[in-house]
């Protein structure tokens, strides 16, 4: 079934015994991204012809941090960041103030950024054309800049610890358990709570879980991030999908699914032998 609200679509299945209606609800297009996401959500009979459930779909955040930093030489550079889409990657800025105006001039000088700054607020607005809008910045310590370095405030050394069990199909352990030496990890979480915001292209890493014979023995989560938080699977969402169907056909899929896979190899056989795709390509 696909039902069609003012803020959404839910698209699922009822059961046979119509007790429960299992699917996805798809919110309108976000306004960090453009796109729309799928959030899982089940609703399970009330009563006759009433079912209730609850979704929580990804949170339409868009943060934006913009770090200044005057050089050994006098001058003045900034770069952006923004957690949720990882803006800002290898763009570095000299900063101009004349006034009230201020001037952002990417290094490479194929960017410009012209908005104005209010010394008695502390407030510095700047427009960011894909959004057509205006931000308006203001000063934060570190402890108040949630999602630009890994964990605010500042984390002390890292010290392991084994994951909470809940009820969430995981069996949890410790890495002795499965014969893994805790060094490592430790040194590994360490890299990424001393990374610092910089313009270069560097990982932000917003959880790490590791998994060995089954058992979670790594659960850790930065930049603002944790395991109630949504995350946007982004192009992930290809190598799920392609495995869950091969996954699919080696155990005795549907008629419809295997028909569809065989069109699906058609089609990319037929095109693949257009004279518009070269060898490598193919």
């Amino acid at each position: 079934m696909s039902v069609v609200f003012p803020g959404g679509e839910l698209r699922a299945t009822l059961a046979e015994n119509g007790q429960s209606i299992t699917g996805h609800w798809i919110q309108p297009r976000v306004l960090m991204s453009g796109m729309k996401f799928a959030s899982p959500v089940e609703l399970r009979a009330r009563q006759p012809g009433v079912w209730r459930g609850t979704v929580t779909p990804l949170e339409d955040r868009f943060s934006l941090y913009l770090v200044v930093q005057k050089q050994p030489d006098g001058s003045v550079t900034a770069f952006i960041r923004n957690p949720e889409r990882n803006f800002g990657n290898r763009m570095l800025f000299r900063v101009d103030l004349q006034g009230r105006t201020v001037r952002l001039t990417s290094t490479k000088g194929d960017t410009q950024i012209e908005g104005t700054f209010d010394a008695q607020s502390g407030r510095l607005s700047l427009p960011y054309p894909p959004f057509d809008t205006t931000f308006d910045f203001t000063r934060r310590d570190r402890s108040q800049a949630v999602g630009l370095y890994s964990r605010t405030p500042t984390p002390s050394p890292y010290a392991y610890q084994k994951p909470i069990a809940e009820d969430d199909g995981w069996t949890t352990a410790s890495p002795a358990d499965v014969g893994m030496d805790v060094q490592p990890i430790q040194q590994l979480v360490q890299r990424i709570l001393d990374q610092e915001p910089s313009p270069e292209s560097v990982p932000a890493i917003q959880g790490l879980l590791i998994a060995r014979h089954g058992k979670l023995i790594v659960e850790e989560y930065f930049q603002g991030f944790d395991k109630e938080r949504p995350h946007d699977l982004r192009s992930s969402s290809k190598s799920y999908a392609s495995l869950l169907i091969g996954i699919a056909l080696d155990q005795g899929a549907p008629g419809a699914l295997k028909r569809s896979s065989q069109q699906l190899t058609r089609i990319l056989r037929q095109a693949f032998a257009m004279q518009a795709f070269d060898a490598g390509a193919r």
